[in-house]
């Protein structure tokens, strides 16, 4: 683990109300905030890859709750009036 903290962080949960995700994608070698820092091609696309994988699971989990969710309503008001 490497790295320091992002004050905004906290600001953004308050205002928010939700938790987030920071994922370092650099790797130790590229020298961070150096004068010769850099950032190979390779872990870019990675990181898109990474994205993509990240934003598709977590929409089918959100699609999936959304389905149990109608399940569970359409089973416990069955036959009832609302």
């Amino acid at each position: 683990r490497e790295g320091g903290s992002i004050p905004i962080i906290q600001d953004m949960k308050e205002i928010l109300g939700a938790d987030s995700l920071m994922l370092g994608l650099a790797l130790p070698d590229c020298q961070i905030h150096a004068p010769n820092e850099n950032y190979s091609v390779e872990n870019f696309q990675k990181g898109i890859e990474m994205s993509r994988e990240l934003f598709e699971g977590t929409f089918q989990n959100l699609r999936l709750h959304e389905r149990r969710k109608k399940r569970l309503y359409s089973r416990n008001y069955r036959g009832r009036y609302c």
